[in-house]
């Protein structure tokens, strides 16, 4: 688990704004977080968004994917568990809609 606090760089909006992200963003993101050892609220935190939205994000790839979000979600977590992750990358809503 990643837990160190050095080279947090986090970027944020103005207090108030909204800050908007293209796709490429929204997707570098939610590759971070499948490196291993990678903390999601870590992660989150140094792109000024809350995890929750990390996981919206995933769930937003997978409908511009043509994937039904519950279907996708269900898949990846059945497995997860005997998936090598050197190969976790393969798992990714563009991956399995190609």
């Amino acid at each position: 688990m990643d837990t160190s606090r050095q080279g947090l760089e986090v970027k944020t909006a103005s207090k108030g704004k909204r800050q908007r992200r293209s796709i490429a963003e929204k997707r570098q993101i939610v590759e971070e977080t499948l490196v291993e050892g990678a903390s999601v609220a870590r992660i989150a935190r140094t792109h000024g968004v809350n995890a929750n939205q990390v996981f919206y994000s995933l769930i937003g790839s997978a409908q511009l994917n043509g994937l039904d979000p519950e279907t996708y979600l269900s898949n990846v977590v059945a497995r997860l568990a005997d998936h090598p992750i050197n190969r976790i990358q393969e798992l990714l809503p563009w991956k399995l809609s190609a």
